[in-house]
């Protein structure tokens, strides 16, 4: 498990957020009470894999009754002027019409069709049920003009973009990369939540290529759905927060907005006042700045390489270099210049760096150009590591020790 430190200069960020909040408090408390902002409304794309092999068919488990649950965990969560919108697909796509969510009578009647659903398609023709699932984020987008709906699109699936053979490389075969590049960008909300072995590499890979912000690859067990479930909602409550927060800030300009229409002059005695009220207002915005900073800092903090490298020669005894002792994002392991300086290896050697990988913070080699770089006698230019992993530069031996687990397969 990995534990947070904040470095001094995280603890000179938080004195700095802690003085313009106090700051702060004293401007809001000299205020009148804002008015709370309307809530803010959500559409919620689900499509749902309902090849067979979502229920143990074609060598798949049968996971299919809690996809079900999960699915109907999400239409019970919304509120009044959500959207839902269930796309089912196999070989073909089958969208059901958009349900406003007014009461509890209309979730019944999303769960019903969740009830009814069943999986015997024989293919799983994944990136044409993105494209429909897009195209209806798009077309809602378009119809809500300045008052937007956050959009979250949720893909369950067990297995991986697999077209039927009549349309497979044809020239009416969607394909992942083209769906996605498509709507390159939108800020919208898109899950891939793998039930199978793997995640979609294609599906990943379109997704990543477009620059989608929010877009979230998970890998879990059915059994786990939950879990998944209350994540997605987590980020929901969040892009509610975050809209409802500019809504509060629009009306606080709005009412600042001078009342008559710039003929009147604004009298001398008047002009301390609003003096204050400037004073007051930069306060409360540089206080929104800080906080705002801090929350970046927290949530995109990239993850430091962990875990020891051993090393030796042959015939010689090994040495061990502690990676998270060297306190750094990015470390070169061999050249003379390098954090770790392994004699004749030349001027070139090894990049070591940290990423998240299906949910474990993993550590990651790269060769620089030229480097000769092996894993289990075979040539790699990149290699992520797991427990007790071996590999060689040159004429070194290295071993790498740490507590993600070791290597399957």
């Amino acid at each position: 498990m990995m534990r947070f430190q904040l470095r001094p200069a995280g603890v000179r960020l938080l004195m700095v957020a802690l003085c313009g909040l106090t700051g702060g408090l004293s401007v809001v408390m000299a205020q009148p009470a804002p008015q709370a902002p309307a809530r803010t409304q959500i559409d919620l794309i689900l499509i749902v894999d309902t090849s067979a092999s979502m229920v143990g068919k074609a060598g798949g488990q049968n996971i299919f009754p809690e996809v079900k649950k999960a699915l109907k965990d999400l239409v019970s969560s919304s509120n009044p002027g959500d959207n839902i919108l269930l796309i089912p697909y196999d070989a073909d796509v089958r969208s059901r019409p958009t349900a406003a969510i007014y009461g509890q009578q209309d979730k019944d009647s999303i769960h019903g069709e969740i009830d009814v659903m069943k999986a015997a398609g024989p293919w799983t023709y994944t990136a044409a049920a993105l494209q429909k699932g897009l195209e209806e984020a798009k077309r809602l987008d378009e119809a809500q003009g300045t008052n937007k709906h956050a959009k979250v699109v949720v893909l369950l699936t067990d297995g991986l973009n697999d077209p039927p053979p009549a349309v497979r490389g044809s020239a009416s075969e969607v394909r992942l990369s083209e769906v996605a590049r498509r709507f390159q960008g939108m800020p919208w909300f898109v899950w891939q939540v793998q039930l199978g072995p793997k995640i979609d590499g294609g599906v990943d890979e379109a997704f990543r290529s477009a620059e989608f912000p929010n877009y979230r690859p998970v890998r879990t067990a059915a059994a786990d759905l939950s879990k998944v479930r209350a994540e997605i909602l987590k980020e929901i409550e969040a892009e509610k927060a975050r809209q409802a927060a500019e809504q509060a800030e629009a009306q606080k300009r709005s009412a600042a907005a001078p009342a008559d229409d710039g003929k009147r002059q604004v009298k001398e005695e008047a002009k301390p006042q609003m003096k204050r009220q400037t004073l007051l207002l930069w306060g409360a915005v540089a206080v929104g700045i800080v906080l705002i900073g801090i929350a970046i800092v927290m949530l995109r903090r990239r993850p430091r390489p962990h875990g020891a490298l051993q090393y030796w020669k042959p015939g010689e005894a090994p040495r061990t270099f502690d990676l998270a002792a060297a306190s750094k994002r990015r470390l070169r392991i061999g050249p003379p210049t390098g954090d770790l300086v392994l004699t004749d290896v030349g001027e070139h050697g090894l990049i070591l760096t940290a990423a998240r990988i299906e949910g474990q913070v993993l550590c990651v080699i790269e060769a620089e150009d030229g480097v000769s770089l092996k894993f289990k006698g075979q040539p790699v230019t990149r290699l992520e590591l797991y427990d007790r992993d071996q590999f060689q530069l040159g004429a070194y031996s290295l071993q790498y020790e740490g507590e993600v687990g070791s290597r399957v397969g």
